[in-house]
Order: structure tokens, then C-alpha cells, then sequence
């Protein structure tokens, strides 16, 4: 499902502090204000992130605590790999600071930068929600395909984290 842009563009004006709406009718300050919501969009989107993969972590610890406990202990230690990359993915998400407003900058952020963030933004979160079912499904696969399947949901969330990387070239190119 593609995000409606506009949309979410308005709520985030709409949100706006009565100082920012000011600014904003100041000439040369819309770029300000629309820069720092750019990085207060940006934290609320890698803690949207963390939360998805803090979810995919309590799946993998149940199962790991499931595998123990039906005394299945080939597949253990994939996952406590696995689990250690979702830690590494939720830390990088939930902490990576990609910077914070600058000294007063001249440059304004366009509708098409901003867009063009967002729809990164929402392919991240697309990819996540595509992952969610595969670590949810190791719990049902069988205990010969368990293997392949954790390198599968491995090389997923390897996937997701190179794009989770190049999110700040971006951002840097946006701002």
C-alpha cells in the first residue's frame, strides 16, 4: 500500500507549534521549520523501526525457548545468531542519530526531497512487515527445513539493514 504523501505532509504541518507557524511566514525561515520536522520525522520513523524488530526479537526468543524446551537444540544457536542481528538492527534503528538541526542552514527542503524521504522511509517499513511473517513462520516450519529457513529470515534482515544504511545518504542528499 503506497502512503497517501500529502496527507501525511499536512498532518505534520498541522502539528506545527504556534512559533513554528509563525516562522513559517517569516521569509527565508519555511526552510528551518520544515528541516527540523524532517528530523523529528526521522526519529519517529527509526523508533517505528526499533518496535518492529523489538517484536521479531520476542518471536525469535520464544522460539529459541521452545526449541530448548522440546530438547531441539540443532536450531538454537541460528537463532541466538538471528537474535543477535535483530539486537544489532533494533540498537541501529532506535539509536543511529543521523544528526540534529544545524545553525540556521539556507537551504529549503522541496516537496520532491521530502517526498522522496518519505518514500524510502516506507519502503523500510514495507520491507519490515514482509520480514514479520517469515520470523512468525519459523515457529510451524519443520524441524529439517528450520535451518534454511533462519538463514532465509538472515539474509532478509541483512537486506533490510544495507537499506537501513543507505537511508542516510537520504537523508543527506535531502538536506
Amino acid at each position: 500500500m503506497q502512503p497517501d504523501l500529502d496527507k501525511l505532509k499536512n498532518r505534520v504541518q498541522q502539528n506545527r507549534d504556534l512559533v513554528a507557524r509563525i516562522t513559517t511566514h517569516v521569509p527565508g525561515f519555511t526552510g528551518y521549520v520544515e528541516k527540523a520536522e524532517l528530523y523529528d520525522t526521522d526519529a519517529i520513523v527509526r523508533g517505528f523501526l526499533a518496535d518492529r524488530i523489538q517484536e521479531m526479537k520476542g518471536e525469535i526468543s520464544s522460539l529459541s525457548a521452545e526449541l530448548v524446551r522440546r530438547g531441539e537444540h540443532g536450531a538454537v544457536s541460528e537463532m541466538e545468531t538471528l537474535n543477535v542481528a535483530l539486537e544489532r538492527l533494533f540498537k541501529k534503528c532506535r539509536h543511529t542519530d543521523f544528526g540534529k538541526p544545524a545553525e540556521l542552514s539556507h537551504v529549503a527542503i522541496g516537496d520532491e526531497e521530502t517526498n522522496r524521504l518519505l518514500e524510502y522511509d516506507w519502503r523500510l517499513i514495507s520491507t519490515l512487515d514482509e520480514i514479520l511473517p517469515a520470523v512468525r513462520g519459523l515457529a510451524s516450519a519443520d524441524p529439517g527445513a528450520l535451518g534454511g529457513a533462519i538463514r532465509d529470515v538472515a539474509a532478509k534482515l541483512k537486506e533490510f539493514e544495507k537499506s537501513f544504511d543507505e537511508r542516510k545518504n537520504v537523508i543527506l542528499e535531502v538536506i
